[in-house]
Formats: C-alpha cells, structure tokens, sequence
C-alpha cells in the first residue's frame, strides 16, 4: 500500500519529468480517501474523485459531498458518500454519471486509482457487495477516460478470494487490447439512495462543471457514455 509521502512523491516525478499537467486521481476503496485530499484540496492541475461509505468518512471532515475543494481547487475535489454497503450498481453509476463526465471535460494526461478491494464481496470490513467482475468493469471505464495513461495502486482487500479474483480481472482488463467501449447497463442492484447522492453532487459541481449541469439520474435508466 502506498504511503501518502509515496503518492506526493511520485504525482511529482510524473508532472516534472514527464510534463504531465492534468492528473484524475480515483478512489473506488470503501474507505473516504482523506489524506490524498487533504494532500490536493487547493491544487487545480488534480481533480480527486472519491466514492465511499459514509459511516466511513472520516468524522472531521463532516462537510460529506459539500467538500469540493479551497480556492483554486475549489470544484477539484469531489466526494460521493453512501450511506449504504456498496454494490455494483452504484459504483457503475457513480462512474457513469459522475466520473466518467468529468473525466471527459478535465480530460486529463493520466489517470491513478486508489484500488482498494474492502468493497469487495465478502470481505469483513467493508460490508459491501462489489463482484470481482465488476472492478473489472471499472478499469474498463477508466482505460477509456484515460486514453491509455493509467496507474492502478493496490491499497488492499480483506477478503484473499475476493481480493484475488479483483485483482485478477482489474489485471485482465489493463491487459486486453481490444475495444474499451463502455457497456451500458441498467444498475439493477444499485440503491435508491444513492441515485439521491448523485444528483446532489452534480448539483453541487455543476457550478464547476457545465457536464454535470441538469444532471438528474434515475434509478431506471441505463447508461448512455
């Protein structure tokens, strides 16, 4: 698991050396990725995507998914607080709705995820729901947003079954070098609270972000990238 000092350090090098200017940084890990936002809050040239539990997120940081970021930052830091164990319905539309669309209009030089498996079926901490197959899915989406350019760091699992075969099909889609179309689909296990979520979220970033502007989600309808 990288250390907060390893993940500055490296964001670094690839700016510097490589001349890459615009970095998403994705965490899909039950837990709220505090540090790495405390790390980016005011920065603009890092847009911090974030989807959690809430009964996870840290108690200090109380502000949920009003917490978008300080000046120059401010609209850069996006949080997706669930109150519910997640499932893969609402990973697959937090994606869609939320970080597939800022993606496209921030249209970064490289995408890092924060790759977490405590949401993972089965796993004992993260009480959540998420199938290997479906991790798989998410890597899917973020090779297309990131043109290629992607960074995955393991940042654990509790459950060894359901971290490996994760692991496993996240693997498998950096491999593949066929299409990276985004299937649609209709979110069937996703909860009904989290459509709410969502739609307060864009309506909160849509200040920010005209893609996100009217964006009203509902839980019977698929997806359309």
């Amino acid at each position: 698991m990288p250390s907060l000092r390893e993940l500055v350090a490296f964001v670094s090098l690839i700016t510097s050396q490589l001349n890459l200017k615009k970095i998403m940084v994705i965490d899909f890990d039950v837990h709220h990725g505090d540090g790495t936002q405390e790390i980016f809050y005011s920065d603009d040239s890092v847009i911090f995507c974030s989807v959690h539990r809430k009964s996870i997120f840290p108690k200090h940081l109380s502000k949920g998914h009003m917490s978008i970021g300080e000046g120059k930052g401010k609209g850069y830091n996006v949080n997706i607080n669930l109150e519910q164990g997640l499932k893969n319905g609402d990973l697959l539309a937090v994606f869609d709705y939320v970080f597939v669309p800022l993606a496209e209009e921030f249209n970064p030089d490289i995408v890092l995820i924060s790759a977490g498996f405590d949401a993972a079926i089965d796993d004992p901490l993260g009480v959540s729901y998420v199938t290997p197959r479906c991790f798989g899915e998410l890597i899917c989406r973020a090779k297309t947003i990131s043109h290629g350019k992607l960074v995955l760091a393991l940042e654990g699992g509790y459950c060894t079954e359901s971290l490996a075969e994760s692991c496993a099909e996240c693997v498998n889609e950096l491999l593949d070098e066929g299409s990276t179309q985004i299937a649609k689909c209709k979110y069937e296990d996703a909860d009904s609270s989290m459509w709410k979520v969502i739609a307060e979220v864009c309506s909160v970033l849509g200040e920010y972000w005209p893609c996100l502007k009217g964006v009203a989600p509902h839980e019977d309808e698929p997806s359309d990238p």
